[in-house]
């Protein structure tokens, strides 16, 4: 009688409980694109999908183990990134 009882009473029990307190309302996502970080920082260590591992160095020096290590390096300058405060929005108006 008493297991009877509390499934009734489990039942009837509303499954959230609304005590009339204002909700904030769901906002998009005000994140901005996510920033071009240095690709040899945050990714030092990958793998070759036939076999083999990249040893990235700089932005234009990598280390190739395959299965012998070859050193390869662009020539030239890389443009700076200018997008850093892109996003960022003015606070003195």
């Amino acid at each position: 009688m008493g297991r009877e009882a509390a499934r009734t009473a489990a039942s009837q029990a509303p499954a959230y409980k609304d005590f009339g307190f204002p909700r904030l309302a769901e906002s998009p996502s005000t994140q901005g694109p996510e920033f071009g970080w240095n690709h040899a920082h945050t990714h030092r260590v990958e793998q070759l999908p036939g076999g083999g591992v990249v040893l990235n160095l700089s932005d234009r020096c990598v280390l190739v183990f395959a299965p012998f290590p070859f050193p390869f390096c662009g020539v030239g300058t890389k443009p700076a990134n200018g997008d850093l405060f892109k996003d960022l929005k003015d606070s003195q108006r």
